[in-house]
């Protein structure tokens, strides 16, 4: 004699699949006693900073670490990201973010979200496309600020301007 609890989890509309004769019949009606249906991370964009401070903080504990600060501007970047991985592209995501920044405060390493076109969800925040632009500016000057090569005049920005708004969003 046998107990079992069993817990599945698709991305597939079971019902759907079951009207079209690709699922069966008998295995729907057995999963489907109490049916959880949860929406896609890109649905819930207020569901991802605690769920990237939770990830963190069990990081930061795992490797034994000081905790780990999740920056404004950096969750705006989470939150505009439609994350087709869902949660598990998010995990990975912050632990490669986690193991790559040197302080505190958490820094997405350039590429971490790639730019797909338009996706569902909010648009990205004025200070994270700022981000983004600033961290390409800088790959392609070398980290140089000032010069006739330098990433102020390529961006027509003073270099005092510039080097403020890099010391804002900590790059």
């Amino acid at each position: 004699k046998v107990d079992v609890r069993l817990v599945a989890a698709t991305h597939t509309d079971l019902r759907a699949a079951l009207a079209e004769g690709h699922f069966r019949e008998d295995l729907f009606y057995r999963l489907s006693v109490f049916p959880i249906p949860l929406p896609p991370l890109r649905e819930r964009p207020g569901d991802i900073a605690a769920l990237a401070e939770g990830f963190l903080d069990r990081f930061a504990r795992e490797n034994r670490r000081p905790p780990i600060y999740l920056p404004e501007a950096v969750r705006d970047q989470l939150e505009a990201y439609a994350w087709p991985g869902n949660v598990r592209e998010l995990h990975n995501v912050l632990e490669r973010a986690a193991i790559l920044s040197a302080g505190r405060d958490l820094r997405l390493p350039p590429g971490a979200l790639p730019l797909r076109g338009e996706k569902p969800g909010r648009p990205f925040t004025w200070a994270a496309q700022e981000r983004v632009y600033l961290e390409r500016l800088l790959r392609h000057t070398h980290g140089k600020i000032t010069g006739a090569d330098g990433a102020a005049v390529l961006a027509d920005l003073a270099p005092s301007t510039l080097l403020s708004r890099l010391e804002k969003l900590d790059l």
